[in-house]
């Protein structure tokens, strides 16, 4: 990562190589995070690239300062073209310094926001711009109300004259069910891959769940470790830490399918003949039960040669028994562990930091380290470090770096927590680059805030 300051505005350069211009705010929260992870926060971000073709037509809807413009176009090279719409005035010239900066050609910033009608509209606007919202729903105080213009989907897609539309996003606040209704005949006709935001505040966005249900399409949540998509159920209980949700029709699923980016529901189940013994558990026994599907389970995502369909149906016949050990104090620590990898690698991330919070809870409170079974750690690159003396230093190490990652979505979110986690890992020796970047960048938004 590295930085380069133009008057109020800064050029870092993400781990990837591409640049991105944001406010020079020592305190702003998307500075922050691109400088603490080399990148955004959103799993989905990594996804989108897989199904993008050298041609891909794509819009995207609450740019913000273009991280998934930059995919997107990047992806979409030679002949795609990408269609970044933002209001804010001050969003959107950082937004063009970045496409200029990266020499995006195909790519154009429309300064505006879209609804179900054209005219006008207030936008209450933040530091953060990412809070920013349009008309009067869930302002906050501190706002600043400007006048910006408003049009809808099908006027913006009926001047751009596409024949096609094979990606749009939609994270506007609150705003994507009206953007929908105002884009009604452009979604009909074009069946293009949807991402949108499950959540405004506190409030679930089920209203257009079913009003794009009405319409054909089917809404799908990315299982991250696995790069695919799998149907989302809105009768389970909801992870808090989803935050977007693809959809498509028929159709297109099917493509996705065929090219395992799309997963099904109740694979039938796939576990393994038990493994050699793993180098950091000598010669312990297997666990028992359901315990050895939840180990056996793990060993398949642990697997290079697996693909997404064999490591997903290993693990999605077990989320019901990892969901079982959250909470029975009587498990070994280091099935927790085995557990909570599962969890994590089979989407569901509340669960595996559940599980995590349990296991450090009892570490922190005395209880010894002693194994009795088979295990892999929390954090997968620890399958690869060889294994010290003190075991239980690696095996709490492993835990609290994934706790750190997955317990919020950045360090800007809990940075007393963090900070202290850092620390620790940095005494443990377990900390590799990467967590020394967030520990430094972590270091210098603390100094920040306190001289302000």
């Amino acid at each position: 990562m590295t930085a380069e300051n133009t008057l109020d505005c800064e050029t870092l350069t993400l781990d990837s190589g591409a640049k991105v211009v944001v406010p020079a705010t020592p305190s702003g929260m998307t500075r922050f995070v691109l400088q603490e992870q080399g990148g955004w926060f959103e799993p989905e971000l990594a996804f989108v690239p897989s199904i993008l073709t050298d041609d891909s037509c794509s819009i995207d809807v609450g740019a913000n300062y273009g991280l998934y413009t930059l995919a997107l176009a990047h992806h979409s090279r030679p002949d795609g073209q990408v269609v970044a719409i933002e209001p804010t005035p001050s969003t959107a010239a950082c937004l063009r310094a970045t496409v200029d900066a990266n020499q995006l050609t195909g790519t154009t910033v429309w300064e505006m926001a879209l609804s179900k009608e054209s005219g006008q509209t207030q936008l209450h606007t933040y530091p953060n711009s990412e809070l920013n919202t349009l008309g009067g729903a869930g302002v906050k105080p501190g706002a600043v109300v400007q006048t910006v213009k408003v049009r809808t989907l099908d006027d913006v897609y009926a001047e751009l004259g596409w024949s096609r539309l094979d990606f749009l996003k939609l994270d506007a606040e609150g705003e994507e069910q009206r953007i929908a209704e105002g884009g009604r005949q452009t979604l009909e006709a074009t069946d293009p891959l949807l991402l949108f935001e499950l959540k405004h505040g506190g409030n679930l966005n089920t209203p257009l769940i079913d009003l794009l249900g009405d319409w054909g399409y089917v809404c799908y949540r990315l299982i991250p470790e696995l790069g695919a998509l799998t149907p989302f159920d809105q009768s389970r209980p909801l992870d808090r830490f989803q935050l977007n949700l693809f959809c498509c029709k028929a159709p297109r699923a099917d493509a996705l399918r065929a090219s395992g980016l799309l997963l099904d529901e109740n694979p039938p189940p796939n576990l393994p003949d038990p493994p050699p013994a793993l180098p950091w558990v000598q010669d312990l026994p297997e666990p028992a039960g359901v315990d050895q599907a939840i180990f056996r389970a793990c060993q398949v995502d642990a697997d290079p040669t697996a693909d997404a369909a064999d490591r997903w149906a290993s693990l999605h016949g077990v989320r019901a028994a990892v969901a079982q050990r959250l909470g029975d104090r009587a498990a070994p620590l280091e099935l927790l562990s085995t557990a909570a990898r599962v969890a994590f690698a089979s989407g569901e991330r509340a669960l595996g930091v559940d599980l995590l919070a349990a296991l450090i809870q009892r570490i922190q409170g005395g209880e010894p380290f002693v194994p009795r079974y088979r295990f892999f750690p929390a954090t997968k690159r620890f399958d690869a470090i060889p294994v010290p003396e003190n075991l239980r230093d690696w095996f709490v190490a492993s835990a609290l770096e994934r706790y750190l990652k997955e317990h919020a979505f950045s360090a800007y979110f809990s940075r007393n927590k963090s900070a202290a986690i850092l620390r620790y890992l940095t005494e443990l020796g377990f900390a590799d680059p990467a967590l020394l970047r967030r520990a430094s960048a972590l270091e210098r938004l603390q100094q920040a805030v306190a001289q302000a």
